[in-house]
């Protein structure tokens, strides 16, 4: 009797579980359709696509247990010019209010409408070249597109976020286009990083069970290993990402010009000259 009444408890709480998830999939496939109307109806920005985007770093806080989606952000972006630039336009929703832009630790003007962050630059950015730009804002992000969306996993506050690049810009500034992808360093960058953080993450995981029982012995899981060596890796990458943004900086480049032209100029010193003799 008392084994059936634990059956029963089980099986009970295994519906209430699934009946938990299968509320929470319901909500994830309703963001997804909508992120696949989004895709259909999707219209590139023509004001973007005077510039290539390089780099971005992305930093947000957020609370779950905030009935309100809210996000607080600081996001910055390294572009390149494909023409002369005197200002810049990303998508972003009006909803989300900018506090301050900066470009090298100087505050910039802007204005926000129709989905449009512009940001006027202190001076042009010519063909070619790049700058850096940090923007700091907070605010709602819109629900329509659900791609910020609050809710709960077996009754823990959770927020998630689907369909980028569809609905991005609900929720942070950004080059809202499948054709524009961050380079190939950046990518590999990142790669890198994930696998560090999820190496990290196995870490904690393994925390919770120091040892694991088989027959006549156990198994020490390595926590500590995990943990050390991912916070290495972590420190590391981020060194080489500031190492070669130091070598990419406008200074560094303008060096690397200077030499390339005083190079050309010593190889055409010893090509033989004609002298015409009227």
């Amino acid at each position: 009797m008392n084994k059936l009444r634990d059956y029963l408890f089980l099986l009970f709480g295994i519906i209430g579980f699934a009946q938990t998830n299968e509320i929470v999939f319901e909500r994830m496939v309703e963001a997804e359709m909508k992120s696949a109307s989004s895709i259909q109806n999707l219209r590139v920005n023509p004001n973007t696509q005077n510039y290539d985007i390089t780099y971005h770093e992305l930093r947000f806080s957020v609370d779950p247990n905030n009935t309100i989606p809210f996000i607080n952000g600081i996001v910055k972006t390294t572009f390149t010019a494909l023409s002369n630039m005197n200002t810049v336009t990303f998508d972003m929703a009006t909803a989300l209010v900018v506090s301050s832009v900066s470009m090298n630790s100087t505050n910039l003007t802007f204005s926000q409408s129709n989905y449009e962050l512009n940001i006027t630059l202190p001076t042009t950015v010519t063909t070619g070249n790049s700058a850096t730009l940090d923007i700091t804002y907070a605010g709602s992000p819109p629900q329509a597109e659900g791609a910020f969306t609050r809710g709960t996993h077996s009754g823990t506050p959770i927020i998630f976020t689907l369909s980028e690049p569809f609905g991005a810009r609900d929720w942070w500034p950004c080059k809202q286009d499948l054709n524009d992808k961050i380079n190939s360093i950046g990518r590999s960058w990142i790669f890198e990083m994930t696998l560090a953080i999820c190496k990290e993450m196995l870490g904690y995981v393994r925390g919770k069970y120091e040892t694991i029982p088989i027959p006549n012995a156990e198994i020490t899981l390595n926590q500590a290993d995990l943990i050390a060596a991912a916070r290495e890796e972590k420190e590391a990458l981020i060194t080489s990402l500031r190492a070669f943004f130091d070598e990419t900086s406008r200074e560094k480049l303008l060096e690397r010009r200077t030499m390339e032209s005083d190079f050309v100029m010593k190889e055409l010193d010893r090509v033989p000259r004609i002298i015409y003799i009227g």
